[in-house]
């Protein structure tokens, strides 16, 4: 990369590797939530289904060291007392309360109290992050890809319209492109200000060499 125009695709392919190890690395994580999360979800799920029900009540609070205090659930199973701590206190819980819970018939230590279903959250949060990352993802991709093939055509702002839900979209005229065939190119949502800056200007466009329907207008 010696010169200007050479450290500039050097700069260009090393963002490319960089996006697609960020994006491998993210959904790599977003695989770790889901899977953990529905392996927690089928254990649940498989204890339930040999486990039998019964309930048991908050019966006091213990301090601790820290200052914090400690909810300890009761139960009494075969003619025993059991104790062990309650995680799932909030606002609504108090001492006294009853609560459902699932027991091994084989070991009456070995119990699980059913509420809200925080394992679903994980395969949710998962499910959600990979489909925002991809949504952000693709068009970043697509722009780099297209900047290194460095075809690109100088378009004149034709008009500027509503995009769907916010902002602008700038279309430019693309007879510069035969390939197009008079279509014009249109950008994704800019901002009012953006939009208002480049009207009756020209933009750059960035298109693939074998099929410019696949372009990206250069609203950075």
């Amino acid at each position: 990369c010696k010169n200007l125009f050479e450290r500039q695709i050097c700069m260009k392919e090393k963002l490319i590797k960089y996006l697609d190890k960020a994006f491998i690395t993210l959904m790599v994580i977003n695989l770790v939530l889901v899977v953990l999360g529905s392996a927690f979800i089928l254990s649940d799920k498989a204890f339930v289904k040999n486990a039998e029900r019964t309930k048991g009540y908050i019966s006091h609070i213990e301090k601790q060291d820290d200052g914090k205090e400690k909810y300890i659930f009761t139960y009494f199973l075969n003619g025993e007392t059991y104790e062990t701590e309650y995680k799932f206190v909030d606002k609504d819980t108090y001492i006294g309360d009853e609560i459902y819970f699932y027991y091994n018939p084989e070991n009456a230590e070995d119990i699980y109290i059913k509420t809200n279903p925080v394992w679903y959250v994980l395969v949710y949060l998962g499910l959600g992050l990979a489909a925002a990352e991809t949504i952000a993802y693709l068009p970043l991709k697509k722009r780099e890809v297209l900047y290194k093939t460095n075809v690109k055509a100088i378009c004149r702002v034709i008009e500027i319209k509503p995009a769907w839900f916010t902002g602008k979209v700038i279309v430019c005229e693309s007879s510069s492109v035969p390939g197009r065939k008079g279509k014009p190119f249109s950008s994704g949502s800019v901002n009012k200000k953006y939009a208002k800056s480049v009207k009756n200007k020209s933009l750059t466009v960035y298109y693939h060499p074998k099929n410019p329907n696949i372009y990206i207008v250069d609203t950075k």
